[in-house]
């Protein structure tokens, strides 16, 4: 029996008892034992999952695509309670008020609405890079609302508008055709200035001034026409390289007329050439302290003040990627209108259309590009989309960036 209980607990029978600490601490011995071995076991089945949860957080970030919610989770599932704790958080984040409860009625009906387009958005992705929406600032409007406050309602694009007019016509407006800028004659010769700035397997953004809010004027033809030209000066020698001004968008809302040279557009759909003809003819634009911004259209043109930049022209580029660009690395970013129906509710990723004919248009700046899309500044703050900014696809499924382009020159 003693014989079994030694060799149970690994005890040494002949040593003397006083010496044999073995006897003593031998349970002790096997208690460590399976002790470590549960550790080793535990460790080695939940390292492999914290390092997973871990990447998996640092890649995506917490639920900022779609194609992480599950079918609960979708807005147009969610229980009426919850609908109405995302409406309350919309209109506090936006800091939306209504004016009675009959509207504000009204609008959480629409808010539902929408909530079931945005999972209808989602729902298309194709990819993880595909543009991802949101409830968004404009959330509680029709899409005929949210075309109205863009200023887009009913116009024509300026493809279809231009088109129309003939070669005087044009030149009257400022334009120049491409062949006859100066930025051709560098393309053709192959100007080593030129050259030297152009590296096609890398991503870029033209210097600009803060993302702006246009706010209740539905001007964005002019934040267009002036965020480009903003970007040309600061790409020129005129008045010293480098030097990035902020001009007046409200000198061009009360001042600049439409295409036919009728009253100034204001703060309804325009072109951004409708800007650049007026400073072509105003000889110049003011800046911003002299012409301060006040979000409606005045009565009054009040431009009499210093100019501070003034323009030779404007021209449509070519509408191929690699010139589009180039062009964006030597003269910085160009106006553009594109299809604005995915962006009313738009957070993140890559915008794509299926097609660029017959969609109306939104005046908007191209002021970047990776090699898979251009980067896009609005003037609906930095609340909005990407801090104010909007991925789009480059390539044929452009959304109008290539078929709109336009650019002043210095």
């Amino acid at each position: 029996m003693y014989q079994q209980v030694n060799e149970a607990y690994d005890i040494d029978a002949s040593k003397p008892l006083m010496f044999r600490d073995d006897l003593i601490h031998a349970p002790m011995k096997r208690t460590k034992t399976l002790r470590y071995v549960g550790i080793f076991v535990f460790l080695l089945v939940t390292i492999p999952l914290i390092f997973s949860h871990v990447s998996q957080r640092l890649t995506t970030g917490p639920f900022t695509r779609s194609e992480q919610l599950s079918e609960t989770e979708k807005f147009s599932l969610k229980t009426e309670e919850e609908k109405q704790a995302l409406f309350e958080e919309f209109q506090s984040t936006y800091e939306i008020n209504y004016s009675n409860d009959e509207e504000k009625l009204k609008k959480y009906e629409i808010f539902k609405l929408n909530l079931e387009k945005i999972d209808e958005l989602n729902s298309q992705r194709s990819n993880d890079e595909a543009a991802n929406f949101h409830i968004s600032k404009f959330a509680d409007l029709t899409q005929e609302e949210f075309y109205s406050l863009s200023g887009v309602s009913g116009a024509t694009n300026f493809k279809q508008e231009f088109a129309e007019l003939t070669s005087e016509e044009k030149a009257e407006l400022g334009y120049i055709p491409f062949e006859k800028t100066p930025l051709f004659d560098m393309m053709s010769e192959g100007d080593e200035s030129l050259e030297a700035k152009l590296d096609s397997n890398a991503a870029y953004n033209a210097p600009m001034n803060p993302v702006q809010n246009m706010l209740t004027c539905n001007a964005a033809w002019a934040f267009a026409a002036v965020a480009n030209m903003e970007s040309v000066y600061q790409n020129s020698n005129a008045g010293g390289a480098g030097q990035l001004l902020k001009l007046s968008e409200q000198e061009l809302i009360d001042c600049a007329p439409n295409n036919q040279g009728g009253a100034p557009a204001g703060c309804n759909y325009g072109n951004a050439y409708y800007g650049f003809n007026f400073v072509i003819k105003n000889n110049g634009v003011e800046l911003e302290t002299q012409y301060p911004y006040s979000a409606s259209a005045n009565a009054v043109c009040h431009s009499a003040g210093t100019q501070a930049v003034t323009i030779n022209g404007w021209s449509t580029p070519r509408n191929t990627a690699d010139n589009l660009q180039q062009l964006i690395r030597v003269k910085g970013a160009f106006a553009t209108s594109i299809d604005p129906s995915q962006l009313q509710f738009y957070k993140s990723g890559t915008l794509s259309c299926s097609s660029n004919d017959n969609y109306e248009v939104f005046p908007i700046v191209v002021s970047g590009y990776t090699q898979q899309y251009w980067i896009l500044r609005n003037a609906w703050g930095t609340n909005w989309g990407v801090n104010g900014l909007v991925n789009v696809a480059i390539g044929s499924n452009d959304c109008g960036v290539g078929d709109n382009a336009m650019t002043a020159f210095i």
